[in-house]
């Protein structure tokens, strides 16, 4: 077998591959998207009209943050008024 049969067979499997893994990605954000559908509906049918906002002294933070994002936001605003204060 030639080095371009070889360097061909290569970039067919390459393309193969990344097809394939570009179907399931597909796929996987159908399913997703299908779900956060489901969620959003269900929302609306509970009366959820926006998003959750909280105002830590002049910082508005907007949307759902990962525990240790508020953990690291509101330890920050603390520092600065503890500091702000002495």
């Amino acid at each position: 077998m030639s080095a371009d049969t070889r360097a061909d067979i290569r970039v067919r499997v390459a393309y193969d591959s990344a097809s394939s893994l570009c179907y399931v990605a597909h796929r996987a954000m159908q399913r997703l998207a299908g779900e956060l559908a489901r969620r959003t509906r269900h929302a609306g049918e509970q009366g959820v009209a926006g998003v959750p906002s909280f105002l830590v002294g002049e910082w508005p933070i907007a949307g759902i943050q990962c525990d240790a994002t508020m953990r690291s936001m509101l330890s920050r605003f603390a520092a600065r008024q503890r500091k702000a204060v002495s």
